[in-house]
């Protein structure tokens, strides 16, 4: 029996043991591929830098969306890059400035509210009934006019609200009939009215 049982713990600790390396090998595959994707976008911007200056970026460890200004204010374009053994370009949207007819900031919030319900049921006349019960019947007439007590209950509802704001969202108008309104998530308000402001000082001129 203590054999059986020794084989078993170590039969245990092999397939523990075997688990563990599967897990310590998708975690540096994970890592080398983050690496990969990080020196791609890196070689990226540096690419676009010069023609592109002005650009906002958001997005995370798989994927990254960008928005971009000409050095000459005349053009946007939004990317979308993917990661994969080598970049992605999973979207690449030039835009005229000049068929931009509107921009706007856009945030939804969502609101939910949580109501309480608590209750209380109070007997009225126990007392009085009881006594009358006695004075007439006796101990038992006493439990029975308690009994024959009447109740009430009383309700009352309380709320509480909690309001979550989502991301805040540039909404691009143009003219072009096949893509004629397009977002952009911001990173914060700020930085989306930075680039408020930065297209429709772009506009202008036109």
């Amino acid at each position: 029996m203590a054999a059986c049982l020794a084989l078993l713990a170590f039969l245990g600790r092999g397939r523990w043991a075997a688990e563990q390396v599967r897990v310590e090998e998708r975690l540096q595959a994970y890592t080398l591929r983050i690496a990969l994707f990080q020196q791609q976008v890196t070689e990226f911007e540096e690419e676009v830098r010069p023609t592109w200056p002005f650009w906002h970026v958001s997005g995370g460890e798989r994927g990254r969306q960008y928005l971009m200004l000409s050095h000459d204010r005349r053009r946007l374009r939004v990317i979308e890059l993917r990661q994969g053994n080598e970049l992605i370009v999973k979207s690449d949207m030039p835009v005229d400035i000049a068929t931009v007819v509107s921009v706007e900031l856009e945030q939804d919030s969502v609101t939910v509210l949580k109501m309480e319900t608590t209750s209380v049921t109070k007997k009225s006349g126990v007392i009085g009934r009881a006594a009358i019960g006695g004075a007439l019947f006796g101990g038992v007439g006493a439990i029975v006019g308690a009994t024959s007590a009447g109740s009430k209950t009383i309700g009352s509802s309380t709320g509480r609200s909690h309001t979550t704001k989502g991301p805040v969202m540039l909404v691009v108008g143009t003219t072009d009939l096949h893509v004629p309104v397009f977002k952009i998530r911001m990173n914060s308000m700020t930085d989306g009215e930075e680039w408020l402001h930065r297209i429709r000082g772009s506009i202008a001129p036109f």
